[in-house]
């Protein structure tokens, strides 16, 4: 029913709405708005003047099914705001320089999410500029959002250079989508949720919980060559000056067919529980950390069953490697591309007397924990001459004084023995203060199989950890650092493994490392390297916003808080231009107020 008299235009600035002819103008000239961005505005215009919630504007433009998916109204909040607003990258803060209103009584921006609503001063209010406020953050929430939308083509570009076109047009156009899915909000990353998000977002009319389903599983797209590709870029965006941080992740699972799956330990639970793991290699700069590689592990009774390999289609030529062969192939690969940083890694690596001579064989240096039975020498200990050679047999290589029998003391021994050697080390600034605890460092040999004859390693450093409220030292190290490296350089060059739980948890809790659920091989080798892909763009959008708040603002000496992943938000694919708007729905008003859009 349609009131006799038609609703007069509503002006806001250079914006006017004409609500009777359905009819957006900015500067007298007409634009296109699409339909649910139609919708949107003028139930903002509609409901001017009251509290407007995420939930509220969800359920009156999607639906009470979609109330609780806030992706769906940043996209296209972000979207209506580049059409209105001249410069919709500006801090939002802009908007209320105008008007008396109050700050929010919490204005951090993950909190803020939920729909509290601050107060106004008794003020008048355009519609607009309400609903602005309304839906986001005071405090720059849209920083984050709109570099996103600025650089609405980035991430085809970024694509472009790290993948090419992957042999086919939609093969690519599928990737693109894939990992737009894992960058946008959403508690679950799988397939099938992705999906149902994209399928809203974009307005598309194809299937794309199957388009999704196929293209990491059964898509003959080469996942080492995407690494290959990632791991230049990263090289050149990021730089090779930084340190190189071996780890493993456990992904828990139930079942027995997912490729992998097996009751093991794994340290993401701290226990043995059934679970997927994966050795990962990440690179770390002094300011952000990103993911190099990661390679699913294969457990022994795995790869004994070659039938159950068959069925997850794992390749003939692929068999059992432990952990540490797996994460020595990653550093070699990430050598050839440039990365020849320190190597850091945990105990479960650095106890492995091969993993350490491995390294040291192709002159990579390395600070590795270590268990602490493992044994010692001091570095100048005489173990006496090499026999002559007689002339029969193999020519001698141990020292005269190696024999078996001969007692070494274990790295706690040690370092208990030497506690007037601890001093306090202050090697980064926290959260909650400055990160402080006792340490020491000696020059030592490496002699853990002395006893039974074999020669001790070349010399290295020995890094012990002994905080002042525990017993006894808590965590050891070996550096093959230079002998002039001083103790606080040794001290933070050990902690840097720090980036690993910041990196695992935007890996798995923003970007869905651990939630793809398909069995094969192939799958989870694509899957994770999309979500590679996906955290290296994130962390270069980072890197940029963090350069343009330095150039705005010399005199700052830290960067912001970095915008959590699930805050990045995309806009709609370009509307056609010079086409008239077609929408043919029904507009009802009541007295001059929009109270149906049909």
């Amino acid at each position: 029913m349609i009131n006799e008299e038609p609703p007069r235009p509503i002006t806001i600035g250079d914006l006017s709405v004409d609500l009777a002819a359905r009819l957006v103008y900015r500067k007298s000239e007409e634009f296109q708005l699409t339909p649910l961005e139609y919708k949107l505005l003028v139930i903002m215009i509609n409901l001017a003047g009251k509290v407007l919630t995420h939930r509220l504007l969800l359920r009156e433009v999607w639906g009470p099914q979609d109330s609780q998916e806030n992706h769906y109204l940043r996209v296209f909040v972000a979207s209506l705001r580049r059409k209105l607003e001249d410069d919709p990258a500006r801090d939002t803060c802009s908007l209320s320089r105008e008007l008396d209103i109050d700050s929010p009584p919490n204005s951090n921006r993950t909190e803020f999410l939920n729909p509290d609503i601050w107060a106004i001063n008794t003020v008048s209010i355009t519609p607009l500029t309400w609903s602005w406020l309304i839906l986001l953050d005071w405090a720059r929430f849209a920083d984050g959002c709109m570099e996103a939308v600025e650089t609405a083509d980035g991430l085809a570009s970024f694509l472009d250079d790290v993948v090419g076109s992957l042999g086919h047009a939609r093969r690519r156009r599928w990737c693109e989508t894939y990992v737009r899915g894992l960058l946008l909000d959403g508690h679950r990353k799988s397939i099938e949720p992705m999906a149902a998000r994209l399928r809203v977002i974009e307005q598309g009319s194809e299937d794309y919980e199957r388009a999704l389903q196929q293209f990491p599983n059964q898509s003959p797209w080469d996942a080492q060559a995407v690494r290959d590709g990632l791991q230049m870029r990263i090289a050149r965006q990021f730089g090779t000056d930084g340190v190189l941080i071996i780890d493993d992740t456990g992904f828990p699972k139930q079942g027995t067919h997912s490729v992998g799956v097996a009751r093991q330990y794994t340290g993401t639970l701290g226990k043995i529980a059934s679970c997927q793991v994966a050795v990962t290699l990440q690179f770390a700069t002094a300011q952000e950390v990103v993911g190099l590689d990661a390679q699913l592990y294969l457990p022994q009774v795995w790869a004994d069953d070659r039938d159950r390999c068959r069925s997850a289609a794992i390749p003939d030529a692929v068999g059992y490697e432990s952990k540490w062969q797996l994460a020595l192939e990653m550093i070699r690969r990430a050598r050839r591309h440039g990365f020849a940083g320190i190597v850091l890694a945990d105990s479960l690596y650095g106890s492995v007397t091969e993993f350490r001579e491995q390294l040291q064989a192709e002159g990579c240096a390395c600070c590795v924990g270590i268990d602490s039975t493992l044994k010692v020498i001091a570095a100048d200990t005489d173990l006496g001459p090499i026999p002559i050679y007689q002339g029969r047999g193999q020519p001698p290589t141990r020292p005269l004084r190696v024999r078996t029998g001969l007692r070494s003391d274990s790295v706690r021994e040690w370092a208990t023995q030497q506690v007037t050697d601890f001093r306090k080390v202050t090697w980064r600034e926290g959260s909650k203060g400055k990160m402080v605890s006792r340490f020491a460092a000696w020059r030592v040999r490496p002699a853990h199989k002395l006893s039974a004859g074999k020669t001790p390693l070349a010399t290295c450093w020995l890094l012990a950890e002994w905080p002042p409220d525990a017993e006894h030292p808590t965590k050891y190290f070996f550096s093959t650092q230079p002998a002039s490296t001083s103790l606080k350089h040794l001290v933070r060059t050990a902690k840097n493994r720090w980036w690993i739980a910041h990196s695992y948890r935007e890996l798995k809790d923003e970007l869905g490392l651990d939630h793809f659920e398909g069995r094969s091989w192939q799958g989870w080798q694509h899957d994770v390297v999309l979500v590679l892909l996906a955290y290296a763009f994130l962390q270069g959008l980072r890197r940029r916003r963090s350069k343009n708040d330095r150039q705005a603002d010399p005199a700052a000496t830290t960067a912001r808080t970095p915008v959590p992943a699930r805050l990045l938000v995309w806009p709609l694919p370009p509307l056609p231009t010079n086409r008239p708007h077609t929408d043919q729905r029904t507009t009802t008003v009541s007295n001059g107020v929009i109270v149906a859009v049909r």
